[in-house]
Protein backbone atom coordinates (compact mmCIF):
# COMPACT_ATOMS: atom_id res chain seq x y z
CA UNK A 1 0.00 0.00 0.00
CA UNK A 2 2.42 2.43 1.09
CA UNK A 3 4.58 1.84 -2.55
CA UNK A 4 0.76 2.91 -3.92
CA UNK A 5 0.82 5.92 -2.77
CA UNK A 6 4.32 6.95 -3.72
CA UNK A 7 3.42 6.12 -7.14
CA UNK A 8 -0.40 7.82 -7.27
CA UNK A 9 -0.49 11.20 -5.48
CA UNK A 10 -3.63 13.54 -5.51
CA UNK A 11 -4.00 16.95 -6.61
CA UNK A 12 -7.65 17.84 -5.80
CA UNK A 13 -9.91 15.15 -7.42
CA UNK A 14 -7.10 14.46 -9.72
CA UNK A 15 -4.97 11.64 -9.49
CA UNK A 16 -1.72 12.23 -10.49
CA UNK A 17 0.61 9.57 -12.02
CA UNK A 18 3.95 9.76 -11.20
CA UNK A 19 6.14 6.62 -12.33
CA UNK A 20 5.83 4.24 -15.05
CA UNK A 21 7.08 0.83 -15.45
CA UNK A 22 10.74 -0.14 -16.87
CA UNK A 23 10.92 -3.70 -17.65
CA UNK A 24 14.89 -5.81 -17.52
CA UNK A 25 14.48 -7.67 -20.81
CA UNK A 26 17.02 -9.81 -19.72
CA UNK A 27 15.33 -11.38 -16.41
CA UNK A 28 11.82 -11.09 -18.52
CA UNK A 29 10.87 -14.83 -19.18
CA UNK A 30 7.94 -14.06 -21.30
CA UNK A 31 4.99 -15.06 -18.68
CA UNK A 32 2.65 -12.19 -19.43
CA UNK A 33 2.02 -12.14 -15.61
CA UNK A 34 2.36 -8.48 -15.59
CA UNK A 35 -0.14 -7.85 -18.49
CA UNK A 36 -2.41 -9.87 -17.04
CA UNK A 37 -2.50 -8.47 -13.84
CA UNK A 38 -2.30 -4.12 -15.20
CA UNK A 39 -5.62 -2.79 -14.11
CA UNK A 40 -5.04 -0.56 -16.75
CA UNK A 41 -4.24 -3.10 -19.45
CA UNK A 42 -0.76 -1.18 -20.21
CA UNK A 43 1.32 -3.73 -20.80
CA UNK A 44 1.60 -5.63 -24.67
CA UNK A 45 3.99 -8.50 -25.58
CA UNK A 46 5.88 -8.65 -28.92
CA UNK A 47 7.88 -11.26 -29.44
CA UNK A 48 7.76 -12.54 -25.90
CA UNK A 49 9.06 -9.08 -24.66
CA UNK A 50 7.23 -6.52 -22.87
CA UNK A 51 6.17 -3.57 -24.03
CA UNK A 52 4.47 -0.49 -22.32
CA UNK A 53 1.89 1.77 -23.66
CA UNK A 54 3.23 4.56 -21.54
CA UNK A 55 0.08 6.86 -22.17
CA UNK A 56 -2.07 3.96 -20.17
CA UNK A 57 0.04 3.34 -17.13
CA UNK A 58 -0.67 3.95 -14.12
CA UNK A 59 2.23 3.91 -12.06
CA UNK A 60 0.43 1.40 -9.69
CA UNK A 61 3.40 -1.06 -9.14
CA UNK A 62 0.91 -4.05 -9.85
CA UNK A 63 3.80 -5.55 -12.41
CA UNK A 64 6.35 -4.94 -9.94
CA UNK A 65 4.37 -6.95 -7.38
CA UNK A 66 3.67 -9.84 -9.47
CA UNK A 67 6.63 -10.35 -11.36
CA UNK A 68 8.51 -13.77 -10.65
CA UNK A 69 11.96 -11.92 -11.92
CA UNK A 70 12.01 -9.02 -10.58
CA UNK A 71 12.13 -7.74 -13.97
CA UNK A 72 9.89 -4.60 -13.67
CA UNK A 73 11.03 -1.48 -11.62
CA UNK A 74 9.31 2.27 -11.14
CA UNK A 75 11.06 5.10 -12.81
CA UNK A 76 10.36 8.32 -11.97
CA UNK A 77 8.36 10.25 -14.79
CA UNK A 78 9.71 13.80 -16.19
CA UNK A 79 6.71 15.08 -16.59
CA UNK A 80 3.77 13.35 -14.19
CA UNK A 81 0.37 13.44 -15.24
CA UNK A 82 -2.91 13.78 -14.04
CA UNK A 83 -6.52 11.67 -14.47
CA UNK A 84 -9.65 13.27 -13.74
CA UNK A 85 -12.66 12.71 -15.36
CA UNK A 86 -15.38 15.98 -14.94
CA UNK A 87 -18.58 14.95 -12.82
CA UNK A 88 -19.46 18.97 -13.39
CA UNK A 89 -19.49 18.24 -17.77
CA UNK A 90 -22.85 16.16 -17.00
CA UNK A 91 -26.30 16.71 -16.00
CA UNK A 92 -26.61 16.48 -11.85
CA UNK A 93 -29.58 14.21 -12.36
CA UNK A 94 -28.26 11.92 -14.74
CA UNK A 95 -24.87 11.18 -12.83
CA UNK A 96 -26.99 10.91 -9.33
CA UNK A 97 -29.72 8.68 -11.04
CA UNK A 98 -26.55 6.23 -12.50
CA UNK A 99 -24.82 6.19 -8.65
CA UNK A 100 -28.27 5.62 -6.84
CA UNK A 101 -28.84 2.63 -8.96
CA UNK A 102 -25.71 1.46 -7.90
CA UNK A 103 -26.44 1.75 -4.06
CA UNK A 104 -23.90 4.89 -3.64
CA UNK A 105 -24.18 8.46 -3.50
CA UNK A 106 -21.99 10.76 -5.82
CA UNK A 107 -19.77 11.96 -3.64
CA UNK A 108 -18.90 8.82 -1.68
CA UNK A 109 -15.74 7.67 -1.99
CA UNK A 110 -15.35 4.06 -3.58
CA UNK A 111 -11.77 3.60 -4.10
CA UNK A 112 -10.50 4.79 -0.95
CA UNK A 113 -6.59 4.12 -1.88
CA UNK A 114 -7.25 7.00 -4.98
CA UNK A 115 -10.33 8.77 -3.15
CA UNK A 116 -12.30 7.93 -6.13
CA UNK A 117 -15.99 9.15 -5.80
CA UNK A 118 -18.79 7.33 -7.66
CA UNK A 119 -19.49 10.65 -9.27
CA UNK A 120 -16.70 10.86 -10.88
CA UNK A 121 -16.90 7.04 -11.88
CA UNK A 122 -20.32 7.84 -13.49
CA UNK A 123 -19.29 10.94 -15.51
CA UNK A 124 -16.45 8.25 -16.87
CA UNK A 125 -19.51 6.08 -18.15
CA UNK A 126 -21.46 8.87 -19.55
CA UNK A 127 -18.73 9.76 -21.41
CA UNK A 128 -18.27 6.34 -22.96
CA UNK A 129 -16.03 4.31 -20.22
CA UNK A 130 -17.14 0.24 -21.08
CA UNK A 131 -14.96 -1.41 -18.77
CA UNK A 132 -12.95 -1.40 -15.65
CA UNK A 133 -9.93 -1.00 -17.57
CA UNK A 134 -11.54 2.48 -19.14
CA UNK A 135 -12.38 3.47 -15.90
CA UNK A 136 -8.49 3.38 -14.41
CA UNK A 137 -7.39 4.98 -17.13
CA UNK A 138 -10.07 7.41 -16.85
CA UNK A 139 -10.45 7.89 -13.11
CA UNK A 140 -7.26 5.99 -11.56
CA UNK A 141 -10.42 3.41 -9.40
CA UNK A 142 -8.64 0.62 -8.30
CA UNK A 143 -5.04 1.10 -8.84
CA UNK A 144 -4.16 1.77 -5.44
CA UNK A 145 -3.84 -1.92 -3.34
CA UNK A 146 -5.80 -3.18 -6.72
CA UNK A 147 -8.04 -5.56 -4.68
CA UNK A 148 -10.64 -3.64 -2.05
CA UNK A 149 -12.00 -1.70 -5.16
CA UNK A 150 -12.03 -4.47 -7.75
CA UNK A 151 -15.95 -4.80 -7.21
CA UNK A 152 -17.28 -0.98 -6.99
CA UNK A 153 -16.52 -0.08 -10.79
CA UNK A 154 -18.08 -3.53 -11.78
CA UNK A 155 -21.22 -2.23 -9.76
CA UNK A 156 -21.16 0.82 -11.60
CA UNK A 157 -21.07 -0.27 -14.53
CA UNK A 158 -24.09 -2.62 -14.02
CA UNK A 159 -25.90 -0.27 -12.89
CA UNK A 160 -25.54 1.32 -16.20
CA UNK A 161 -26.60 -1.67 -18.05
CA UNK A 162 -23.11 -2.57 -19.49
CA UNK A 163 -21.35 -5.93 -19.41
CA UNK A 164 -17.66 -5.15 -19.72
CA UNK A 165 -17.75 -9.06 -20.75
CA UNK A 166 -14.49 -10.90 -20.05
CA UNK A 167 -11.24 -9.66 -18.84
CA UNK A 168 -7.96 -9.72 -20.70
CA UNK A 169 -6.15 -11.00 -17.96
CA UNK A 170 -6.98 -11.13 -14.05
CA UNK A 171 -8.49 -7.61 -14.28
CA UNK A 172 -12.10 -8.95 -12.89
CA UNK A 173 -14.06 -12.22 -12.60
CA UNK A 174 -17.78 -10.85 -12.44
CA UNK A 175 -19.80 -9.22 -9.59
CA UNK A 176 -20.35 -10.71 -6.60
CA UNK A 177 -23.92 -11.13 -4.80
CA UNK A 178 -24.69 -7.86 -2.59
CA UNK A 179 -27.70 -7.30 -0.23
CA UNK A 180 -29.64 -6.08 -3.32
CA UNK A 181 -28.84 -8.96 -5.70
CA UNK A 182 -28.83 -11.91 -3.11
CA UNK A 183 -31.50 -14.26 -3.94
CA UNK A 184 -34.71 -14.34 -2.33
CA UNK A 185 -34.46 -18.08 -1.24
CA UNK A 186 -31.77 -18.07 0.73
CA UNK A 187 -32.98 -14.72 2.53
CA UNK A 188 -35.89 -16.53 3.91
CA UNK A 189 -34.06 -18.96 4.45
CA UNK A 190 -30.97 -17.54 6.72
CA UNK A 191 -33.39 -14.47 7.90
CA UNK A 192 -33.29 -16.49 11.68
CA UNK A 193 -29.51 -15.67 11.76
CA UNK A 194 -29.10 -12.76 9.63
CA UNK A 195 -30.93 -9.36 9.18
CA UNK A 196 -30.54 -8.71 5.29
CA UNK A 197 -34.27 -6.67 5.64
CA UNK A 198 -32.39 -4.36 8.63
CA UNK A 199 -28.81 -4.30 6.44
CA UNK A 200 -30.80 -2.81 3.24
CA UNK A 201 -32.48 -0.21 5.18
CA UNK A 202 -29.08 1.63 7.21
CA UNK A 203 -27.54 1.17 3.76
CA UNK A 204 -30.00 2.96 2.20
CA UNK A 205 -30.45 5.44 4.95
CA UNK A 206 -26.54 6.23 4.88
CA UNK A 207 -27.15 6.37 1.27
CA UNK A 208 -30.00 9.01 2.10
CA UNK A 209 -27.81 10.70 4.60
CA UNK A 210 -24.47 11.08 2.04
CA UNK A 211 -27.10 12.82 -0.39
CA UNK A 212 -27.99 14.99 2.06
CA UNK A 213 -24.91 15.79 3.14
CA UNK A 214 -22.84 16.04 0.04
CA UNK A 215 -19.45 15.00 1.41
CA UNK A 216 -17.65 12.03 0.51
CA UNK A 217 -16.06 9.10 2.73
CA UNK A 218 -17.08 9.43 6.40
Amino acid sequence: MNMCWNMIGEVGNMKVIKTKAVFDEEKCIGCTVCSKVCPADAIRFVNKKPVLEEEHCVGCSSCVEHCPKDAVKMEALENPRTIFCDPSKFEDKAIEELCLKAHFYPKMEICVCTRTKAEEVAAAILAGAKTPIDLARMTGIRTGCKCCCAETPLRMLNAAGIDPGEAPGYQWYGLTSTLWTMDEAVKEEYDGKYHFKDDIEFCEKCVEKGLERGSGYE
